[in-house]
């Protein structure tokens, strides 16, 4: 499902409400979020979420299209999860501020596929966000 801008908005806006508190920010320490999110097996599985995503040929022609992640992969690796320990962690403003820069990220990546990937065919268009939102 393709996210617009204003349903992001309400999202936040719906998990602001929720929030555990400002400094505890959308889960709060004594949530199961945090303890699950905490575990040092959590970061290392974060390696082969990226590879799932890699599986498919509009996300792995995405980042070969709009990211420096051949030539930088610690880069990438170190702002991805910059941006999920924010989200996750965060005070409840910067949770919903890192939600919103990679929101904004994800708004730029549109492409069509260089070759062949069945089902999908060169000139596939992807688009990461909902084009009502790269206007």
């Amino acid at each position: 499902m393709l996210v617009d801008r204003e349903q992001l908005e309400k999202q936040l806006e719906w998990a602001r409400q929720q929030a555990t508190g400002a400094e505890a920010g959308l889960f709060g320490p004594g949530s199961h979020f945090w303890r699950f999110s905490a575990d040092n097996a959590v970061f290392l599985a974060g390696g082969r979420a990226a590879l799932m995503q890699l599986a498919h040929p509009f996300v792995a022609t995405a980042i070969a299209q709009h990211s420096d992640a051949a030539h930088n992969p610690l880069g990438r690796f170190q702002r991805t999860f910059e941006q999920i320990f924010r989200m996750v962690f965060g005070p409840t403003d910067e949770a919903i501020a890192a939600a919103r820069r990679v929101y904004a990220v994800h708004t730029r990546i549109v492409g069509t596929l260089d070759e062949d990937a069945p089902p999908h065919r060169a000139g596939d268009r992807y688009h990461a966000i909902d084009g009502d939102a790269l206007r």
